[in-house]
């Protein structure tokens, strides 16, 4: 992240803007007051991409908490031998195929 905030101060509007944009890229939560501080910038371009960085930080969170939220949903497969992996079998231990276990 050192990196990334060096980019922000540079003097290059170009590094400055790929600075900005990285910042929410890092997942840090340093990024935060980099970017929320970059908002009151007299430059409106850089401002407005703090901004966005901002909103690109915020999608991730969601995304994150969202995703870990559908992980704690889903059911693990069942095991070979329950009854559940039992039902794929015929009566006498035959797969669907008709080949033997």
């Amino acid at each position: 992240m050192p990196y990334v905030v060096s980019l922000v101060s540079s003097s290059d509007a170009f590094s400055r803007a790929n600075g900005i944009m990285a910042l929410p890229l890092t997942g840090s939560r340093r990024a935060v007051p980099v970017l929320i501080d970059l908002l009151q910038s007299p430059d409106m371009d850089l401002a407005r991409l703090a901004s966005i960085g901002l909103n690109r930080y915020q999608s991730s969170l969601k995304h994150e908490i969202n995703g870990s939220a559908q992980l704690k949903q889903v059911e693990p497969d069942p095991c070979p031998g329950s009854a559940a992996g039992q039902s794929e079998r015929g009566q006498h231990g035959e797969s669907q195929s008709g080949a033997k276990p």
